[in-house]
């Protein structure tokens, strides 16, 4: 079925086996990846027909030299951000979802090993290290069907910046270990690990043709199997790339290294540190002018497919089958290419049935993988690129986004409006990206667990999805912007449970924030008619 499912998969597979064939199957780690790039580069010259370079880079690598329990278990797995211990102290059971701060209410776990069931999103081990460590615990063990690597840290936010490390040795262990560690009756937990400054590598090839380049790509380092995240998502930029040339368009693939984890300093999230690399040599230089629009697939092969990015791209993907989530994927590769001031669409499977189940462990194996899925994702990049940005999404997002800011969005959206009509709307856009596209969180860092979301302006945005959350009596403790920044938007009650403030504070806190935005806006209309 070669130009079909079939032709991808067969290419998928064989590049899953050459990677396992290079790397084993414990995966491909930030600073340790240099023999797969070697696989990589040889699987896109050989799909394409084009010379490919290296694009260097620095990483802080995590790097485990030894692990160890007593009483041992069948296996256990360890990530980054955990660097060291050697702690003992009796078992203790914990009840509820450890990622809770209800769970930890009234328990004393000073001096104890708490052993704990897996958070309900496993991503959510790093609130559960943090509220272990708050009880006094000297140690966190999550059971769990499978080894599993989550990244952990010191840090409740989730900023690109420097962080700290994980504050007590966590792991997970089988299902089951808790009755073992009570029988034992004391559970030793040591860990030797540490942060290394070492090379990276993404791989570029890019091939020339008529137009701007469109780009696109996937991470390559990958925990254990690592099937669906990320080795297809590299035979799909491949594949988008070569339909792409066969169209005569000018089409390329990069392929990121240190995606899971490498970030200078230990950032307190994944945060992608190659293609952020790469994306700032690219705006550095000016390339990024040139580059017409960048596709990502990450996990983009499960029972949905979901389309994020920028608003007048998104639109063709929905129609081959896609749901969108506004207005960026903050857990991509894309958002970096998105603050470089490039057009992007994300294709992905992230919160889809049965991604939690397999992410990040060894059962990440072809035969999870959804096909049609795939292919779909595949067809919706191709559409997108081939028929281009469609300008009144973005003008209905922006009007949309506003909307609810009174007077001062009104004059925000003329504004940008004008701008627009002067400029051109492709110029907007790139400079609204850079400084207008902002990773929040919606809740309380530390008492509500929220997926994190990039959204245009979301200091006027989300204004009205919180004055409608009070309606319904549901309010978030706060709204707090991440990523390059951290700052709290919004704030409503400092504990739980939700409390509506008066509604003059909220507009209060509204017209600081929106003081600030004009302040953005003006910067960016300096930059523009500059």
């Amino acid at each position: 079925m070669a130009g079909g499912w079939g032709g991808l998969a067969g290419d998928a597979l064989r590049l899953y086996s050459a990677l396992k064939g290079a790397s084993g199957w414990l995966g491909v780690r930030a600073g340790g990846s240099r023999g797969a790039v070697e696989v990589v580069r040889a699987f896109l010259e050989e799909s394409l027909g084009v010379s490919s370079r290296l694009h260097e880079f620095w990483v802080d690598a995590w790097v485990l030299r030894s692990s160890g329990l007593d009483p041992a278990a069948s296996w256990h797995s360890v990530g980054p951000y955990v660097l060291g211990g050697d702690v003992e102290g009796r078992p203790l059971v914990l009840e509820g979802d450890p990622s809770h701060a209800s769970s930890w209410r009234g328990v004393d776990a000073g001096g104890r090993v708490v052993v704990a069931r897996a958070p309900g999103v496993v991503d959510d081990l790093k609130a559960a290290a943090l509220l272990a460590a708050e009880a006094g615990a000297e140690a966190l063990l999550v059971e769990s069907r499978d080894p599993r690597v989550i990244v952990t840290g010191g840090d409740w936010g989730y900023s690109v910046s420097a962080g700290s490390p994980t504050p007590i040795p966590v792991a997970v262990v089988p299902l089951g270990y808790s009755r073992r560690a009570e029988e034992a009756g004391v559970v030793r937990v040591w860990v030797d690990a540490c942060v290394e400054r070492r090379r990276d590598y993404n791989v570029v090839a890019v091939d020339g043709g008529r137009g701007g380049v469109v780009l696109a790509g996937a991470h390559l380092d990958h925990w254990y199997t690592g099937f669906t995240d990320n080795i297809l998502g590299v035979a799909q930029a491949v594949e988008t790339a070569g339909r792409l040339r066969g169209r005569g368009l000018a089409a390329g693939v990069v392929v990121f290294g240190a995606e899971e984890h490498g970030m200078p300093g230990m950032a307190s999230w994944y945060w992608a540190a190659g293609s952020r690399s790469y994306a700032g040599l690219l705006r550095e230089s000016g390339a990024a002018e040139e580059v017409e629009a960048y596709v990502n697939f990450d996990v983009a092969g499960y029972r949905c497919l979901v389309a994020s990015g920028a608003p007048q791209l998104v639109g063709h993907a929905l129609e081959a089958g896609a749901v969108e989530r506004c207005c960026e994927c903050p857990e991509c590769d894309s958002i970096m290419m998105a603050w470089a001031g490039i057009p992007t669409l994300s294709l992905h499977s992230l919160w889809c049935p049965g991604v939690q189940e397999a992410y990040h462990t060894p059962r990440d194996t072809p035969d999870r993988a959804s096909w049609d899925t795939a292919w779909t994702a595949v067809e919706a990049a191709v559409r997108t690129v081939t028929r281009g940005p469609e300008w009144p999404r973005l003008t209905h997002h922006f009007r949309s986004s506003l909307s609810g800011a009174g007077v001062r969005g009104r004059r925000l959206l003329y504004i940008l409006e004008s701008l627009a009509r002067r400029a051109g709307w492709g110029a907007l856009f790139r400079e609204a990206s850079r400084s207008l596209l902002k990773v929040v969180h919606y809740g309380s860092l530390r008492w509500e667990s929220r997926p994190l979301e990039a959204l245009y302006m979301p200091e006027a945005s989300l204004f009205k999805r919180i004055m409608g959350d009070i309606e319904r009596g549901r309010p978030p403790l706060a709204v707090v912007e991440v990523g390059r920044s951290e700052r709290q938007l919004y704030s409503l009650s400092p504990t739980p449970p939700p409390r509506a403030p008066p509604r003059s504070i909220l507009w209060e806190q509204l017209e600081a924030n929106m003081e600030r935005l004009e302040e953005e806006v003006e910067d960016l209309r300096m930059r523009l008619v500059r």
